[in-house]
């Protein structure tokens, strides 16, 4: 029986490896020692997991935001004090 960490697995090596290269899907599991079969029914039970996402940048509101936060930070935080006091001898 396979887990679902082994179906993980596969299905991040099939699209880091053998996707590229053109193999299919099934010449894939068959190859890894996996049954088609098997793989097929856990990826009908979880595609709706994964999704694919692509990140370009960071939206303009973010960074906008970002700033401001840094600017209220650096309003707020006190002045820095010596933690050692200046005698006079």
């Amino acid at each position: 029986m396979f887990s679902e960490k082994d179906f993980e697995r596969l299905w991040f090596l099939y699209k880091t490896e053998g996707e590229p290269k053109g193999v299919s899907i099934n010449s894939f599991c068959i190859s890894n020692n996996i049954p088609y079969t098997a793989f097929y029914d856990w990826f009908k039970k979880t595609q709706k997991k994964v999704v694919p996402v692509e990140v370009e940048g960071i939206p303009e509101e973010l960074i906008q935001a970002g700033n401001e936060e840094q600017q209220d930070v650096a309003k707020d935080k006190p002045k820095r004090t010596s933690s050692h006091k200046e005698t006079s001898w």
